[in-house]
């Protein structure tokens, strides 16, 4: 705590008064307020899905083989957990635009929910899974090595 001194001139009468906030506290509020403000920032990303006409604009984009618009698109799709909803564009990028991503999508998209990924899929679909995660090998998309298991 900190004190003050006053004295008075008149009467030399001095008196000691501790602070009631010391440096310590004000300190820990600003420490406070800053952990808040940043904690605050933190939060869920912000997607283009905020945005309708945005999503239907990139959706289109991709229609016409714009990478950029796919590359962007997709990452809103898979943080808003709406892969699903993205196969069709992701098939349609890797078949028409043979892109190596889009095939990796495909893949992981036909994936996504099966407990032993590849395992425990019908054989068609495990079929075009492995297709798609090959095509994406070939083209260049960096595989992890459980993925590339499958390859074999």
């Amino acid at each position: 705590m900190n004190k003050y001194r006053i004295e008075n001139p008149n009467n030399k009468d001095v008196r000691e008064y501790k602070s009631c906030t010391s440096n310590n506290s004000i300190k820990y509020i600003i420490i406070i307020v800053i952990i808040s403000i940043f904690i605050s920032c933190i939060g869920h990303p912000k997607t283009n899905f905020e945005n309708p006409e945005v999503v239907e604009e990139l959706l289109n984009k991709v229609l016409k083989g714009d990478t950029n618009a796919y590359y962007e698109i997709s990452v809103d799709f898979f943080l808003e957990d709406k892969s699903n909803e993205f196969l069709y564009y992701a098939m349609y990028m890797a078949n028409e635009h043979n892109n190596a991503r889009a095939h990796y999508d495909v893949y992981d998209i036909l994936t996504r929910f099966s407990s032993n990924k590849v395992g425990n899929l019908d054989t068609v679909t495990r079929n075009l899974a492995i297709y798609h995660l090959r095509k994406a090998e070939e083209l260049g998309c960096n595989i992890d090595q459980e993925d590339k298991d499958y390859l074999k």
